[in-house]
């Protein structure tokens, strides 16, 4: 059973409490039935005790469940506040991306027919595999390749707008003995620009020198995976920002210092030898977001920030379809989606809408319709005097 956090604590010591009131009993006739000390009981009262699972099971048995106001459920990467998230943000890019391309080398499917696709003809990918993976990782090593990458990343860091030639163009192969373009180093031998391309994303594992070998035991140096943490919105939620466009603002600016603006050179668009889809092994490249900000019921501000890979994010208005209100709808998250919630301090509320609109490349806002959805929501307006 996950802990009770100090709301959960308060919620459910006050929820027996106000029970017992309504029977005619009273706080110290509540803890002599619960078996609990007074001093517990308040200590609880402001989430500092502790309720352990036999404590809440006699809790249910006399006064049943408590209830909270309705909220909406996610599991979600959950930051103590937009600071650290965009602190963390580009370390986090960069890992996903790294533990994308290690979960396709442990793939065995996807990975032998890989193999089969590198091996010289005169090397079988199940019989040899051992040899096959050898000479795979010194390719990696090898001069001849690595200045092959090189040149690769310079020709996706200079081409921009719609001109492909530069990538079409681009001398990934030597000429062998019988006039065929392909590129044989180390012992590996590479027939076509698809799998070049692939095994171009996989150099990154090597130059970030995580300890990565193809078929290796060490251990590796992986930072940890972003854990998700399953969450209830309560509240109102005040406002929607949304950016259908995401391709030149800061939201990926990671994918594009790790390789330049030209998606189409990463993107095996027409390759199916490997039946892979983009969110598989591609960098995050974000194509819409969606930004929500609630008031909870505690009047603490959160925002969950939805980045998707989907040309527009869909929306639906789960409970009140005859609202007017703009902020009614959701967004329907997907499974590759990205979905990040933030606590805000209230004092920085502004700033901190500012600067993720600065990020989803949104123009600067007054502002003006949030203080007024905060003032009907009852919240606090930094700044505004309020006449009683």
């Amino acid at each position: 059973m996950e802990p009770l956090t100090k709301y959960d604590t308060i919620l459910w010591i006050n929820h027996a409490i106000a029970y017992f009131k309504s029977i005619g009993k009273t706080q110290k006739d509540m803890a002599k039935i619960l078996g609990l000390e007074e001093s517990r009981v308040s200590e609880m009262k402001v989430g500092s005790g502790t309720i352990y699972p036999n404590l809440m099971d006699k809790i249910i048995e006399y006064c049943g469940s408590p209830k909270r106001n309705p909220g909406r459920y996610e599991e979600v990467e959950l930051y103590d506040d937009i600071d650290s998230f965009f602190d963390k943000f580009k370390d986090v890019t960069i890992n996903r991306f790294h533990r994308k391309l290690l979960k396709l080398a442990k793939n065995e499917e996807i990975y032998l027919h890989l193999l089969s696709l590198i091996c010289a003809p005169n090397l079988h990918y199940k019989t040899d595999k051992k040899i096959i993976e050898s000479q795979l990782n010194e390719l990696f090593l090898s001069e001849e390749y690595v200045e092959k990458c090189n040149n690769y990343s310079k020709v996706l860091r200079n081409t921009v707008g719609y001109d492909e030639s530069p990538i079409e163009n681009f001398q990934w192969w030597n000429i062998d003995e019988t006039g065929l373009q392909l590129l044989s180093v180390a012992g590996i031998v590479i027939r076509d620009f698809d799998t070049f391309r692939l095994l171009y994303l996989y150099s990154k594992l090597f130059e970030a020198k995580l300890g990565f070998e193809f078929c290796g035991e060490n251990p590796l140096n992986v930072l940890p995976k972003v854990s998700k943490a399953p969450v209830i919105l309560t509240g109102k939620r005040i406002m929607v920002m949304k950016r259908g466009s995401l391709d030149s603002t800061t939201v990926n600016a990671v994918f594009h210092e790790l390789f330049g603006k030209k998606i189409s050179g990463v993107k095996l668009n027409n390759y199916r030898g490997l039946k892979l889809e983009p969110e598989q092994y591609m960098p995050d490249y974000w194509n819409c977001g969606r930004c929500e900000l609630y008031l909870s019921e505690n009047m603490n501000y959160y925002i969950l920030i939805q980045l998707s890979h989907n040309s527009i994010i869909e929306e639906y208005d789960p409970e009140d379809a005859d609202s007017l209100s703009k902020n009614k709808w959701f967004g329907a998250i997907e499974p590759d989606d990205r979905v990040i919630i933030c606590n805000i301090n209230s004092l920085r509320l502004y700033d901190c809408i500012e600067e993720i609109r600065k990020w989803f490349g949104l123009p600067s806002d007054s502002l003006f319709e949030l203080k007024q959805e905060i003032a009907k929501a009852g919240g606090y307006v930094p700044g505004a005097k309020v006449l009683l």
